[in-house]
């Protein structure tokens, strides 16, 4: 049973990482340290800067 519960709650921007979730995926990733999640200090310095780059981030194709 789980007892100790934080949610942590932030805007996408500040919690998106420059690699994807899985590196096989498009989908985008998060930060993994649990300090920088807290204090949303994200690889992005705005959400601007977020925007910009998962709009024009290159969609890789996969081989099949």
């Amino acid at each position: 049973m789980v007892s100790n519960i934080e949610a942590i709650v932030q805007e996408k921007w500040k919690l998106a990482s420059k690699s994807t979730g899985t590196g096989t995926t498009t989908a985008i990733g998060s930060i993994k340290d649990i300090k920088r999640l807290k204090g949303g200090r994200s690889e992005f310095k705005t959400e601007k800067e977020f925007l910009k780059y998962w709009r024009n981030y290159k969609r890789k194709m996969i081989n099949q």
